[in-house]
C-alpha cells in the first residue's frame, strides 16, 4: 500500500515537471510581442479623440473672443457631458481627468488647441492651430443666419485647409445642389466613398512673452511701475502761547505771572525797649515777674511731645535646623539603615552660551559683503564715473551758513544776551539775641552791636536782595556764504568750463544688520539644550538616583531660623525695640532774668510796639511780598508738524511713477497638422501618414 502511494506522488512530480519544461519552451522558442507600438497608437489616438470632441463643443458663442484670452475643457467634462467614455492605459488605470484637458487659445485670426494627455503611463501634449475655415462653415467665424453657431460637420474628422477639393472633411458639394445632397430638380445625386491619404507635419514656433520687469537705480517695482519716495523736510518757527493768568515778557523771553503773598509783619520796639509776648507790650526797667518759656530737648532719641523715644536693634541667636536629605535624623546625625535610594540633584551647563533655565543661549553674528552704492552729487552717474556734460557752463553755486554773532542752528543764528543783575536797597530791622553774636558783613547781608539790656543783647540787621534782568536768547537770518565744489564763483552762480569726469561717491549700505566698514554684521542668537548631569551629595550616582550603602550616619544638613525678626549674614536674628523717657525741660526769658520758671524785669517802661517788614511791604500788621513767576512759552505746531525745541518739522513723501522695463524671453513650442499635400512651405514631415473615407456626392 505505501508502496503505490510513492509511486504515485512521484509520477505527479515527474507529470509537473514535464508541464513547466513544456511552457519554458513555448516562452523561448515564443517570446511575447513588443506591445509599446500599440500603446503608443492607443495613447496618441485617445489625444486626437479629446481634440476632435473639443472641436465639436467650441462653437462660434463658445470660443474666445479676445485676443489672449483662453479657454479649457477637462477630460472629466468630456466624460460628464457623454462627449467621450474614460480612457484606460496599459496599466488598467483611467487617465487624470482634471490634468487632461483641451485648452483653445485666441491667437489674432487663428486659434490654438493645446491637447494635454496626462496617465499613469505618462504625459505629453500636442499644440494645432485651426482658423475661421476649419471651424466655421461659412469661413467667418459667424453663424451663417445669425442664429446658430457653425460647428464641423463631422467632429471625429481633422479638416485641413490644403486641400482646396476638400470642404470641412466633406465631400465636394456642386452650388446648385441642396445642403442634403439633392439635386437641384429635387432628385438625390450618386453618393461616392473614396479613402485619401493624409500626412502629418511639424514646425517649431517660437512666441515672445514677458518674463519680469526691472527698474533703474534708486526705484522699487510694483507690478508694471517703478516707484521711488523721496522725502522732503520743512522747517518753520513753532508758535508759542502762555498758560493761563502769565503773560510773555520779551526781555526775558518768558512767561509771567505777579503773585502776592501775605505774612505777619514782624513787632519792633524802639531802642531800650525789649518785646514781653505775655504783655504784648515794649517795656524796660521797674520791677515784674512773668512766666519763663518752657521748651524741651532729648540727649538721646527722637523729641515726641514731651517725651524721647529711642530705637535700638537686639540681635538674638538664631535657631539651628538639622534636615536629611536621607535617612532618619538622630540630633546632629542622619542614620542611614541598609540601601537607600534617592533621585540625585539635576545639575545643568553650557560648553558654550549662556544657561538660561535647560536652554544654553549662544550669540551668533555672520558677516556679508555690503551693497555697494554709487551716487554723483552732480553730473550723471555712468558705472562709477560721473559725467559733467553742463548745458550752460553756467550752475548754482553751493549755499552755507555763518553766525558773525552767536550759535549756527540752520539758517538761524541763536545769540545769548547777557543779564543785568543789581542789588535792591538794604531793609533793616533790631533782633535781640540771649547770646552773644558775631558781627558779619557780606554782600546781602550785615549784623551790628547795638546795645544790651540785662542778659540779652540787642543786635540790628539788615538785609538786601540780588536780582537779575534781561538775558535769553535772540534769533537772526543767519548770513548766507556762496561756494563752489567745481568751477568759479561769480556772483551766486559757479563758472564750469567743458566736460569733467570724476569717480562717483562709493558708499556702503545694509538692507539687515550694521554695517561695519564693507561689511554687514548681522547679530542673531541660537539656542540649544544645555547639558544634563546628575550629583549626589550623599551616597554614589547610578544613572538619575543616588545609591546610599549600609547603614551608616552622615552628618545632617544645618540651617538657621528665626522666631522673632530677621536672619542677617552672621546667622543671628535682628529686631528693633523701642523705649520712652521723659523730655528735658527747658526754661528761658526774652526779657529779664530767669529765676526758676519766672523772668523778673525790674523798672517797667512799657510802650507799644511798631511793625516792620524783613521783606515786603507792610500794610497794617502784615507784610504783602510780591514775587514774580516765571516759566518757558509753550511751544506748539500747526497740525503734521513735529516740535523739535523752538522749530517745527514735517517730513513729507513725494513719489516719482514710471513705467517698468520689461525683460522678455522666448518659449519654443511645435505644433503639428495633416494634409494631403506631401510638401508645406515652413512644414517638416514626421513620417506619420492616416488614410480617411470622404463622401462625393455627383450631381449626375
Amino acid at each position: 500500500m505505501d508502496y503505490e502511494r510513492s509511486h504515485f506522488f512521484r509520477d505527479l512530480v515527474v507529470k509537473i515537471l514535464l508541464v513547466l519544461l513544456f511552457v519554458f519552451l513555448l516562452m523561448w522558442l515564443f517570446p511575447m510581442p513588443n506591445l509599446n507600438p500599440i500603446y503608443d497608437k492607443i495613447f496618441t489616438q485617445n489625444m486626437s479623440n479629446m481634440t476632435d470632441a473639443a472641436r465639436s463643443y467650441y462653437t462660434v458663442s463658445r470660443l474666445p473672443q479676445k485676443d489672449g484670452e483662453s479657454k479649457k475643457l477637462t477630460l472629466g467634462d468630456m466624460v460628464n457631458n457623454k462627449m467621450l467614455i474614460d480612457f484606460t492605459d496599459s496599466n488598467g488605470k483611467t487617465c487624470d481627468k482634471d490634468k487632461s484637458y483641451v485648452e483653445v487659445i485666441k491667437q489674432g485670426s487663428e486659434y490654438l488647441f493645446k491637447t494635454n494627455l496626462k496617465c499613469s503611463t505618462g504625459e505629453d501634449y500636442v499644440i494645432e492651430y485651426y482658423g475661421c475655415y476649419d471651424l466655421c462653415g461659412n469661413g467667418s467665424c459667424t453663424p451663417d443666419d445669425g442664429s446658430k453657431d457653425v460647428t464641423p460637420d463631422d467632429g471625429s474628422k481633422d479638416v485641413t485647409p490644403d486641400d482646396g477639393s476638400q470642404d470641412g472633411g466633406k465631400g465636394v458639394i456642386p452650388s446648385d445642389e441642396g445642403q442634403d445632397g439633392s439635386k437641384g430638380d429635387g432628385s438625390k445625386g450618386n453618393v461616392i466613398t473614396k479613402k485619401i491619404t493624409e500626412y502629418q507635419f511639424s514646425k517649431t514656433t517660437k512666441t515672445q512673452y514677458i518674463d519680469k520687469y526691472t527698474c533703474k537705480n534708486g526705484y522699487t517695482l510694483a507690478g508694471t511701475k517703478c516707484l521711488k519716495e523721496t522725502k522732503v523736510t520743512k522747517e518753520e518757527d513753532a508758535s508759542m502761547k502762555c498758560s493761563s493768568g502769565y503773560s510773555y515778557n520779551s526781555n526775558t523771553n518768558k512767561c509771567e505771572r505777579l503773585d502776592s503773598t501775605t505774612t505777619d509783619a514782624k513787632l519792633s520796639c524802639p531802642n531800650g525797649y525789649i518785646y514781653a509776648t505775655s504783655m504784648d507790650m515794649c517795656i524796660k526797667g521797674s520791677a515784674d515777674e512773668v512766666d519763663a518759656t518752657l521748651t524741651y530737648k532729648c540727649t538721646e532719641g527722637t523729641l515726641v511731645g514731651t517725651k524721647c523715644v529711642i530705637s535700638k536693634t537686639t540681635t538674638t541667636d538664631a535657631k539651628k535646623v538639622y534636615t536629611c536629605s536621607a535617612g532618619t535624623l538622630s540630633g546632629t546625625k542622619c542614620i542611614v539603615t541598609g540601601s537607600e535610594t534617592v533621585d540625585a540633584e539635576k545639575v545643568y551647563s553650557c560648553t558654550t552660551g549662556t544657561l538660561s533655565g535647560t536652554k544654553c543661549i549662544n550669540n551668533t553674528t555672520k558677516e556679508v559683503d555690503a551693497e555697494k552704492v554709487y551716487s554723483c552729487s552732480s553730473g550723471t552717474l555712468s558705472g562709477t564715473k560721473c559725467i559733467n556734460v553742463p548745458t550752460s557752463n553756467t550752475v548754482s553755486a553751493d549755499i552755507s551758513y555763518k553766525c558773525s554773532n552767536g550759535k549756527l542752528s540752520g539758517t538761524k543764528c541763536i545769540i545769548t544776551n547777557p543779564q543785568n543783575c543789581a542789588y535792591t536797597k538794604w531793609v533793616c530791622s533790631n533782633r535781640t539775641y540771649s547770646t552773644s553774636m558775631s558781627t558779619s558783613s557780606t554782600d546781602t547781608f550785615t549784623r551790628r552791636y547795638l546795645y544790651q539790656v540785662g542778659t540779652s543783647r540787642v543786635y540790628e540787621e539788615c538785609n538786601r536782595t540780588y536780582s537779575c534782568t534781561g538775558g535769553g536768547t535772540t534769533t537772526v537770518d543767519a548770513t548766507k556764504v556762496y561756494s563752489c565744489s567745481k568751477g568759479t564763483l561769480s556772483g551766486t552762480n559757479c563758472i564750469i568750463k567743458g566736460t569733467t569726469t570724476t569717480d562717483a561717491k562709493l558708499t556702503y549700505k545694509c538692507t539687515n544688520g550694521t554695517l561695519n566698514g564693507t561689511k554687514c554684521t548681522i547679530p542673531g542668537t541660537s539656542t540649544t539644550d544645555a547639558k544634563l548631569t546628575y550629583k549626589c551629595e550623599i551616597g554614589q550616582l547610578e544613572g538619575t538616583k543616588c545609591v546610599i550603602g549600609s547603614s551608616k550616619a552622615i552628618d545632617a544638613k544645618l540651617t538657621y531660623k528665626c522666631t522673632i525678626g530677621e536672619l542677617n549674614s552672621s546667622n543671628k536674628c535682628e529686631y528693633k525695640t523701642t523705649s520712652q523717657k521723659d523730655a528735658t525741660k527747658k526754661y528761658s526769658c526774652t526779657v529779664g532774668t530767669l529765676s526758676g520758671t519766672k523772668c523778673i524785669i525790674k523798672d517797667i517802661e512799657t510802650t507799644k510796639p511798631v511793625y516792620s517788614c524783613k521783606v515786603g511791604t507792610l500794610n497794617g500788621t502784615k507784610c504783602v511780598i510780591t514775587t514774580t513767576d516765571a516759566k518757558s512759552p509753550i511751544y506748539y505746531c500747526k497740525t503734521g508738524y513735529t516740535l523739535a525745541g523752538t522749530k517745527c518739522y514735517m517730513t513729507e513723501n513725494t513719489s516719482d511713477i514710471i513705467n517698468a522695463t520689461p525683460v522678455y524671453k522666448t518659449k519654443t513650442d511645435t505644433v503639428y497638422t495633416w494634409s494631403t499635400k506631401t510638401v508645406l512651405d515652413g512644414w517638416t514631415r514626421t513620417g506619420k501618414t492616416r488614410v480617411r473615407e470622404i463622401e462625393i456626392i455627383s450631381r449626375f
